[in-house]
């Protein structure tokens, strides 16, 4: 079975100038997002698969392999669910 993620709704975002500060108030943790990390946050205000996120990356940016695309949005998760901005919905 594909996980799929979405955003924690409990988190506080604020724009930077090239990207997103977000705030998880329940560990009081501050990130700043990438721009392209903030491009992936913004696909997640809905469950979403990192397949499904890999696929809709190669449709946008020419160039891109659904390899390397898939390994980047796996690490993206990755870093995104321990600092406990994005959940996994069942």
């Amino acid at each position: 079975m594909t996980q799929r993620y979405q955003q924690n709704r409990e988190v506080e975002t604020a724009p930077l100038e090239h990207g997103l500060m977000v705030l998880e108030p329940a560990a009081r943790k501050f990130c700043a997002l990438s721009p392209m990390s903030s491009y992936i946050w913004g696909r997640l205000q809905e469950p979403t698969s990192p397949e499904q996120l890999a696929e809709h990356l190669v449709e946008k940016f020419q160039g891109v392999s659904r390899e390397k695309a898939l390994d980047d949005v796996n690490a993206i998760f990755a870093e995104m669910a321990a600092l406990g901005i994005i959940v996994r919905v069942v």
